[in-house]
């Protein structure tokens, strides 16, 4: 399966010294989608991460930023994707964590 990825690769690339950019970064594109659909078939998947509650099984916070507008403990940025295989986690996602800032009494 990853020979077709290599060879789709390389054929990109053999673009890459052309004034057409676009379509090495379209061909580009198109291998990793490929690349991609082959290791989710075989069990692969991406943890999923902004937006979502912070979970110490698949996430590592890297960072702990104050702010107003999220709930506590919501995932507002993936600095490196985590990954399962078939269930199991091999790399837990990197990421930026909400801490809520409360509200400051005015005496």
């Amino acid at each position: 399966q990853f020979i077709s990825i290599a060879d789709n690769l390389e054929r990109s690339l053999s673009h890459a010294g052309s004034d057409n950019v676009d379509s090495v970064v379209k061909g580009v594109k198109m291998v990793s989608k490929e690349m991609a659909d082959i290791l989710k078939k075989n069990g692969l998947e991406k943890v999923k991460t902004v937006g979502e509650k912070f979970d110490p099984h698949v996430h590592e916070a890297m960072m702990q930023v104050e702010c107003k507008d999220k709930e506590d403990g919501i995932i507002i940025e993936e600095i490196a994707a985590g990954y399962t295989l078939n269930g199991r986690l091999l790399r837990a996602a990197a990421v930026k964590v909400c801490k809520k800032v409360e509200k400051e009494d005015k005496e």
